[in-house]
């Protein structure tokens, strides 16, 4: 077999780092294919010392442990990366914020995670062309920490301020025209809307976002969508379709292995069991 130079290491990092986008997309950020990815270009970037692909490495190994349930890792990943990329590019230092965010939100952290927001924004440059240089496998960390920190203020008690900052957040997202972006944004969009019990509007999100993700392939957006659609039919009174689709969507999403706020959509499908009179088996 080829000796393992510093060379070969280089180029199997590169491979793997290109590859870490489409798997994503096509078998779940949480896969277990996905994080032997990570796992294996962290390996190699450590061994290399610090090669350019590093911070995407680290921020798709922190998304892999997000989007799979384990928000104490992501919130210690996330603390690292702020930590080694302060003196890096205004992207790297973005996406740290963003993922702050994120992290804070899920665990009920609500103030913080706004005050990431504030900082993610302080760094930004929301001139147009700006945007490629922040866009990593089709996530705007700037959308994505807005939406987040939107589901915070929703929290915090400021409903107005969350719809307009989720509002500003779906602009940029239309402005990016990344499918895989806008698929995401009309997801999140939809989770605000689900907080503030408009299910008209949760359709149109969660059909725009299963459109998106038939015609290009994002199996757990499409699982996100069909959660957030089914939520909207049970409350337009359609409660066995309705149903049957959110458990659809449960059960893709633990498929692959995506147990991010698996316990919100649980207790949006057993408040749905109440709505409709199943009163056991939502319990």
């Amino acid at each position: 077999s080829e000796p393992d130079t510093t060379e070969r290491a280089r180029q199997e990092l590169a491979l793997q780092t290109t590859l870490s986008v489409p798997l994503g997309a096509c078998r779940g950020l949480a896969s277990q294919e996905s994080r032997e990815l990570f796992t294996r270009a962290r390996e190699l970037a450590q061994r290399l010392g610090d090669p350019p692909e590093l911070w995407t490495i680290l921020v798709g190994q922190w998304r892999s442990y997000l989007v799979g349930g384990d928000n104490n890792t992501a919130l210690k990943l996330g603390e690292e990366f702020l930590a080694q990329v302060r003196t890096k590019a205004p992207a790297a230092t973005i996406w740290g914020r963003q993922m702050m965010t994120s992290g804070c939100n899920y665990a009920g952290e609500f103030a913080s995670a706004c005050t990431h927001v504030k900082e993610m924004l302080a760094v930004w440059n929301p001139q147009p062309h700006y945007g490629e240089s922040v866009v990593y496998a089709g996530e705007n960390p700037v959308m994505i920490g807005l939406f987040m920190g939107a589901a915070s203020l929703w929290y915090l008690g400021y409903p107005e301020q969350a719809l307009q900052q989720s509002h500003q957040a779906m602009a940029l997202a239309r402005q990016d025209a990344s499918p895989f972006g806008l698929a995401l944004a009309t997801f999140l969009a939809a989770e605000l809307h689900i907080s503030r019990r408009e299910p008209e509007r949760v359709r149109e999100m969660a059909e725009d976002c299963l459109a998106l993700s038939t015609e290009h392939g994002f199996p757990q957006w499409m699982a996100n969508g069909n959660i957030c659609r089914g939520w909207a039919l049970v409350e337009a009174g359609e409660g066995a379709a309705g149903m049957a689709q959110m458990r659809e969507g449960i059960t893709a999403m633990h498929t692959f292995e995506a147990d991010l706020a698996r316990s919100r959509y649980l207790a949006l499908l057993g408040e749905a069991c109440g709505a409709t009179g199943q009163i056991a088996e939502g319990l």
